[in-house]
């Protein structure tokens, strides 16, 4: 029951099951619950889907969700760092700069 209505209602709760989850060794729910939060928009669950995957040496797709995040709003140096290294430099030095350039705006 209570699932369900944090599936339907509140957007975040994804990311903070994604972490409990984590928290617990159960990296595939972690997954799918940040890969679903990301999905609803919730940046913090897309760098954490980034997070999860760079950590499994999935480059290819910690990199798609941490451009996902920035392209959420965030912002956050480390995220932006993460972009960068995770992709080919001059592709994402242009995204983060234009990041930057949003966030100063």
């Amino acid at each position: 029951m209570f699932l369900k209505s944090v599936e339907k209602d509140i957007p975040i709760a994804d990311y903070y099951l994604a972490r409990n989850y984590s928290a617990r060794g159960e990296n595939e729910k972690a997954l799918k619950w940040a890969r679903k939060g990301s999905d609803r928009g919730v940046k913090e669950a897309s760098a954490f889907a980034g997070q999860i995957y760079a950590n499994q040496r999935d480059e290819m797709n910690a990199r798609k969700y941490y451009i996902k995040a920035m392209d959420q709003g965030d912002y956050k140096e480390d995220t932006l760092f993460r972009v960068w290294v995770y992709g080919e430099r001059k592709e994402i030095n242009s995204e983060v700069v234009e990041a930057f350039k949003k966030k100063f705006k």
